[in-house]
């Protein structure tokens, strides 16, 4: 009973596009705070806040009743939505420094929506337990 090797695959690159998530909404957020230190401490705490909200969507919306399941839900599309802008905002600054013409914007926007939804998308495999052996 083995994993097949494109499942491994899949696993890998959800990683490593979670991880970059996680690094645009950071530095994204530090971009908008600005430099000093405890902009660069505040950045880090909201970017784990947010990568570990998107990380357990499935959890979050398995949830019932108005207290966990609502209040969950609401934090989590908060957690969302900053990480969409600050991760859109890190994109800019790392692609795109100076002045960004609309093709830029819409790729910029792709390439965010893309990425901040690999963690969403590793949680719902995880939590289906996709990568398990095959018999």
């Amino acid at each position: 009973m083995r994993i097949p090797w494109y499942q491994y695959v899949l696993l890998v690159v959800l990683i490593i596009a979670s991880t970059w998530a996680a690094f645009a909404v950071a530095f994204g957020s530090m971009t908008i705070l600005g430099p000093n230190t405890i902009s660069i401490l505040v950045a880090m705490g909201f970017t784990a806040l947010v990568i570990g909200f998107l990380l357990a969507s499935w959890w979050v919306f398995q949830a019932s009743g108005v207290f966990p399941g609502i209040l969950l839900k609401v934090f989590w599309l908060i957690a969302l939505i900053y990480g969409l802008v600050t991760a859109w905002v890190g994109h800019r600054e790392l692609i795109v420094p100076n002045q960004i013409s609309a093709g830029q914007a819409f790729l910029i926007t792709g390439l965010t929506m893309l990425v901040i939804a690999c963690p969403i998308v590793l949680s719902w495999l995880l939590a289906n337990r996709i990568f398990r052996p095959r018999p």
